[in-house]
């Protein structure tokens, strides 16, 4: 009896005990929870805040946030905001919002930024699409970056090769590779790489014709692939005007010590040669080309050369004209003397 009797107080005192530890533990977890409602706001809605009273999303957290895994499975309508959250504009600041860019089995989607704007009616300025082509100021990137609008760069370096050209100029929706291009060829196979880059207008990406090259060793090519000088153009160039710097102009054609071929030398070479001294051969100019500079000091030197001959005839000519002036006066007086003999024969025939 007295076995039972103590058994039923040993079993009375254990869920005493039970109890107590339940009733310990819930008002400890009571504090905590009351402790953390400083924190965390749940509102009617069913917003939570942290380090703010007024949520106005399903999570808002004003401070520092560290995620490792952060998604958004809202749609296109309800973006990510990140930024500051003031009370006027509680969505004013930085958006990325995630958009389904493939409706097959294989979903991805894209990260669209947004600046200064609300949640409605906010402007696009960034978009980092699934492919991870990155467009700013156009919402369909075709390359890896795509910038429509003003671009200004300190150093803006290709690395993918000639079949991967850098695009600039007009990029339309039907012909998204039509533009300017510049591309990067590295023309050096050595330890000292270097390129050229080639300028293309009017066209596509598949299957371009380049239009201008500029060579590592800074020679600019139009319609050449190979320029061999500073500016070498492989077609009809239409100026206003072309300034050549040259030096050794012909002037001391006209000294008087200058050694002047004469016409009958000249003669001679030509005769020989089929072509004037010193001027080059009609081989010489297809097999090597004309040098306009060197052309037209040459053709100055003929041309001042020919005055020289000319003003030689000339003096000849005003002295054969002297010459025959005289002859003439000559032939005037012996003309006369003849006529006077003539009269005097004929009076002496008449005095018979």
């Amino acid at each position: 009896m007295k076995n039972c009797d103590l058994g039923r107080i040993n079993h009375l005192k254990a869920h005493q005990l039970k109890y107590s530890f339940i009733f310990l533990t819930a008002i400890v977890f009571m504090t905590n929870v009351s402790y953390g409602q400083d924190n965390n706001i749940f509102q009617a809605g069913g917003n939570v805040g942290i380090g703010t009273t007024g949520p106005t999303t399903r999570l808002q957290v004003s401070g520092t946030l560290s995620a490792v895994d952060l998604a958004n499975a809202l749609g296109t309508s309800t973006p990510v905001i990140f930024g500051s959250v003031s009370n006027a504009y509680p969505t004013f600041g930085v958006s990325m919002n995630h958009v389904v860019e493939d409706p097959g089995t294989n979903v991805y989607g894209m990260a669209l930024l947004s600046t200064d704007s609300y949640l409605t009616g906010r402007t696009e300025k960034v978009r980092i699409t699934g492919s991870g082509n990155v467009g700013i100021g156009t919402k369909t990137p075709n390359t890896k970056l795509q910038v429509s609008g003003t671009l200004s760069a300190i150093d803006l370096v290709s690395t993918l090769g000639a079949s991967t050209p850098v695009i600039y100029g007009s990029i339309g929706g039907a012909y998204p590779g039509w533009g300017v291009s510049i591309n990067h060829v590295v023309e050096d196979v050595g330890s000292n790489h270097y390129g050229m880059a080639l300028l293309t207008t009017d066209n596509f990406l598949t299957g371009r014709t380049e239009k201008m090259r500029i060579a590592a060793n800074g020679n600019v090519g139009i319609g050449t692939a190979a320029p061999d000088s500073k500016l070498s153009v492989n077609g009809v160039i239409h100026s206003k005007s072309v300034k050549v710097d040259m030096n050794n102009w012909p002037d001391y054609v006209f000294k008087p010590k200058y050694d002047l071929l004469t016409l009958n030398e000249v003669k001679s070479y030509i005769i020989k040669n089929q072509h004037l001294p010193e001027m080059p051969s009609a081989v010489e100019i297809e097999t090597n080309g004309l040098n306009l500079g060197d052309m037209n000091k040459l053709l100055t030197k003929k041309v001042e050369e020919l005055t020289l001959y000319l003003l030689e005839k000339d003096t000849e000519v005003s002295t054969l004209k002297s010459d025959l002036g005289s002859l003439e006066k000559r032939y005037s007086d012996q003309q006369s003397q003849l006529n006077a003999i003539k009269d005097m024969l004929d009076q002496l025939k008449k005095a018979k």
